[in-house]
């Protein structure tokens, strides 16, 4: 049995499978929204709140479609947006941590010898590149995490860096994330809105909250720059390694 999990091939196909068996079941897991926040409700913030992330982390793990804006929009809505981005900011954190470690147990050194990779080939994600792309992406709002977690458990870059990149990366997207959610509540988020009810709810939350427009902005900046310096690192870092 030993000797059977350790062929590569198999336990990239083991990751092919948990991924297929997560999607059929965030296809089919429905939570109602209103029961679970009546729930937490009842006990104080601390315990409250520990119930949340442990759930969060439980939930939206392996469940991804629907689940993590479900979890986020009750968490803006019970402990507002502070609070809520605290929580989840922590959550994300766990998450992350699990999806990076499958990843990198199962399915790399399969890729390594599908692609023939060899050590020169994946330098630039282990050195400081990686970690400079790993923190561009984690504060882009258009990335998805999920994804972003499992990719870069194929790479060669350290847990500790994307770890880092992770910790330093997440807590302005996730902030900038709650704080709208709070703002506009669940109204944008329910099944019979239409896209002219949408137009309205964000225009005029946008125009009460410039604040909030603002700081999107500047985290959309920051996210730029970034991915400038990455790709600035990665051609130098290429070039070390051709020369």
């Amino acid at each position: 049995m030993k000797k059977f999990f350790s062929n590569p091939t198999i336990r990239f196909l083991l990751l092919i499978a948990f991924l297929a068996g997560l999607w059929f079941l965030g296809r089919a897991f429905h939570i109602d929204i209103d029961q679970v926040h009546a729930w937490l409700a009842r006990y104080p913030l601390w315990l409250s709140g520990f119930l949340f992330i442990a759930i969060y982390v439980g939930v939206t793990t392996f469940l991804w479609f629907g689940t993590i804006d479900f979890f986020r929009i009750m968490a803006a809505l019970l402990f507002g947006p502070y609070v809520s981005a605290v929580l989840v900011y922590i959550g994300e954190i766990f998450n992350a941590s699990i999806l990076f470690m499958i990843s990198r147990k199962l399915g790399r050194e399969f890729v390594e010898q599908k692609f023939h990779l060899k050590e020169k080939d994946l330098h630039h994600t282990e050195n400081n590149a990686g970690f400079w792309w790993a923190l561009a992406l984690k504060m882009n709002l258009l990335v998805p995490q999920r994804i972003l977690d499992l990719g870069f458990g194929l790479t060669k870059l350290s847990f500790v860096k994307y770890l880092l990149a992770v910790v330093l990366g997440l807590p302005g997207r996730i902030l900038l994330v709650q704080v709208f959610t709070a703002g506009v509540g669940v109204a944008l988020f329910r099944e019979n809105v239409t896209f002219e009810d949408a137009r309205q709810i964000l225009l005029n939350y946008f125009v009460m909250h410039s604040g909030v427009f603002i700081f999107g902005l500047a985290n959309f900046l920051v996210v730029i720059v970034l991915t400038i310096i990455a790709i600035v690192v990665s051609a130098r870092g290429r070039r070390k390694v051709s020369s």
